[in-house]
Order: C-alpha cells, then structure tokens, then sequence
C-alpha cells in the first residue's frame, strides 16, 4: 500500500511523534510520500528517516504541450494561446494547470478557448489598460488621467486594472528588448509594438518603477488614489540630485621668507658646569644672594 500525505508540514507536534513511531518501523508491504512546499517546517527527525526529492516547477512550454496531450487524448477542442495562458497563469504548477483545464472544458462543451480561460481566471483584457499604458509613455497627464477616470467610472476593480497596466508595461519592455511575446491578439502585438518603437528606455523604466511599486490596498479597501498619484509623479519631470559641491581651499600666496626665517636659527649655548663639579644651583636669581662664610677657628693642639 502507498499513502500520500499532502501538505504534511500541517501536522501537529503530536502528530508527527505519532508518525514518526510508524517510519520508524515500516511494514515491508507499506510506503509513506510526504509531500510539502515548506520542508524547512518539518521535524528533524521525520526528514531523517525519509529520502528527500525535490521537484521544481514545470516551464511554461513543458507544461503547455503536457495540457495539450491532455486535451487530444480527452478529445477537448483548445486553443494554444488558451494553453499558454493557463501555463504562465498557474507558474509551473501541473495540479493547478489541469484544474483550470477541466473547469473550462466543462464550462465550454469541451472547447478551451482563451475567452473562457481569461473570464474563469478573471483575466479579461480591458483595452483601456493599453491605452493608459500609451498615454504615460507619451506623457499626456490630461489622456490618462481621462482613461483611468472612465476606467474608475466603470466599475473596475483597482487591483485587476493595476495588474494588467503592469503587465502591459512588461510586454512594452519585450518588444523593445526583441523578445516580444505571444499569448496576445495580432491587433495587441502590433499596438504594443508600436508604443515600443515610440518609447524612450528612461522613460519606459522610470513609468515602470512608478507604477510597478503602486499598492492599491489600503485599511479601508480598494482606492485608486495611489495609482493617480503615480500617473501625475510620471508625467511630471524627474528629479535631478544635486551633488555636493566639494570644499574649495582657500588660494594660497607664497611669500618670500624674511631674513630671521632665512638666517638658521642660532641654538643656545650650553651651560658651562662648575669646575668643582656640583650641578648647577636651581635657585631663582633674586634669592641668589651671598651667604656669609664663617670664620673657622684653627684647632689647637693639645699639649
């Protein structure tokens, strides 16, 4: 028998000493596959005890072509820019990729088209998205601010808008790096082209640094005051740094040296010592008076 545990760093402490008694005896007719996304939170003792395999995510293109034998062998009618947006949508998941597949099969009568991918994944394209992105770079604030106010207007969600300006911008940034991209209409790849041709580089990188940053999402809900803000920031000039101007040193003046400073400087003489050889006297001059000397007796002799 094989046992699957899904998702089994969601065990408890409890629960994994239980299992861990059972890993460590294993029936010789018993396998266990532990499958987590956060092998950082498993016990020490569960990895252990297990041979570890690690898979990575499947590319976009292994994992369009996996779909479409799945939809030749079910007998699915499909789309290949649908594929594609179900592999980029997922991000290399195969479970998560299916899924989708089979819900919109049996939303479509078995016919995977894009229309049907993007309105399961919410990801209908809103052509005003194009048309703003083309407006920032062209730097018309008036246009955008017109487009992001019908946009407003409308009934449109911030955060899906945002997301396909972004997205927008990522594919100007393609075209212009000569890779382009092909999960779009050819009527959106020649406009993007276009717009890619147009564009300035810094101003393309300053419009996405603004706009990519934007965070929509506040304490009270949804706003599209900082998207605004940021339509304004790219349309105004950017600013320029000034850099701190280095001290300047005072000139300096050469001036020819005076006699006393040309002439060496003469060094003192030394003290002469006393013949009798006693240091000299560190007595201060005004009390450096004259003792009188003693009159001394001549000794007698003794008779």
């Amino acid at each position: 028998k094989v046992y699957i545990i899904d998702e089994v760093h969601m065990l408890t402490d409890f629960a994994f000493n239980a299992l861990l008694k059972t890993l460590e005896e294993p029936a010789p007719w018993a396998y266990f596959i532990l499958c987590t996304t956060e092998p950082h939170e498993l016990l020490a003792t569960i990895v252990s005890r297990c041979q570890r395999f690690d898979f990575r995510r499947i590319a976009p293109k292994d994992l369009q072509a996996h779909l479409q034998t799945v939809c030749e062998g079910e007998g699915f009618t499909f789309e290949e820019q649908a594929l594609y947006t179900i592999s980029r949508a997922t991000g290399g998941s195969a479970r998560d990729a299916l899924n989708i597949l089979e819900q919109t099969a049996l939303s479509n009568s078995n016919n995977v088209t894009l229309a049907g991918v993007q309105d399961l994944l919410g990801l209908s394209e809103d052509p005003r998205a194009l048309e703003l992105v083309r407006t920032v770079l062209a730097g018309g604030l008036g246009e955008s601010l017109g487009v992001l106010s019908d946009a407003t207007s409308s009934g449109l969600e911030p955060g899906p808008f945002h997301r396909q300006v972004v997205e927008r911008m990522r594919s100007i940034l393609l075209h212009k790096s000569g890779v382009g991209v092909i999960d779009d209409s050819t009527e959106v790849q020649d406009a993007v082209k276009t717009i890619a041709d147009a564009v300035d580089w810094n101003a393309l990188l300053r419009a996405m640094r603004l706009i990519g940053r934007v965070n929509v999402k506040s304490g009270d809900g949804p706003t599209w005051l900082p998207l605004e803000l940021a339509l304004i920031e790219c349309a105004s000039a950017p600013e320029q740094v000034a850099l701190p101007a280095a001290p300047i040193a005072p000139p300096v003046q050469s001036v020819p040296p005076s006699k006393e400073q040309a002439s060496p400087q003469r060094q003192p003489a030394p003290q002469s010592t006393p013949s009798n050889g006693s240091p000299p006297s560190h007595i201060p001059p005004w009390e450096d008076t004259q003792q009188p000397t003693p009159d001394l007796e001549p000794l007698q002799k003794e008779s």
